[in-house]
């Protein structure tokens, strides 16, 4: 096939996918999500931390504090935060040489979320939770970096029934030295 024809096609595709996101209604959502990413006024400020000491035999622990600087009460998605415990690789951890670890537990896909799936976060407060590290990555002695892994995180008010609204963690880096 000619390189004329492919770019053709090319198009073509990307001609159908736009056709049939402003047709089928999906333009709305879209747009939420591209506010939302551009407007940077998210309503969520999220912060990890590591204790001073720490070793591998009493676990890793990692802080996650989140907290709801907006005026209203807003139901926060449990899913692929670490509210829900690992059910899904939530941090990048790179050793001294910059090589990612390999997250080691498990990746559960879910369909519609159930109210039991959200957290209410009061207007104002913070919610918080720690997890131990080494369950899930093959920690050693060494010196690691240590983020939250870049994830598309929903919520919504109370009052809101449908539409989730997204946002997400700004990168923030731990150093981790194990010694």
């Amino acid at each position: 096939m000619t390189t004329t024809k492919l770019s053709y096609l090319l198009t073509f595709g990307i001609i159908l996918v736009l056709f049939y996101i402003f047709f089928t209604g999906q333009t709305k959502v879209n747009r939420v999500i591209a506010e939302t990413m551009t407007d940077n006024k998210t309503p969520f400020e999220c912060r990890i931390s590591l204790a001073d000491k720490q070793g591998l035999k009493a676990g890793v622990w990692i802080h996650f504090t989140i907290s709801n600087t907006s005026d209203q009460d807003l139901e926060l998605l449990s899913w692929y935060t670490p509210f829900e415990g690992f059910m899904a690789e939530l941090f990048v951890i790179k050793d001294a040489q910059g090589e990612a670890l390999v997250y080691q537990g498990p990746k559960v896909k879910r369909l519609t979320p159930q109210p039991s799936d959200f957290l209410s976060i009061p207007a104002h407060s913070e919610l918080d939770t720690e997890l131990d590290l080494t369950l899930v990555y093959p920690l050693t002695t060494g010196k690691y970096t240590i983020s939250l892994a870049p994830r598309r995180l929903e919520y919504k008010t109370r009052a809101q029934d449908t539409d989730l609204l997204p946002f997400y963690c700004p990168a923030q880096e731990l150093i981790l030295d194990m010694n």
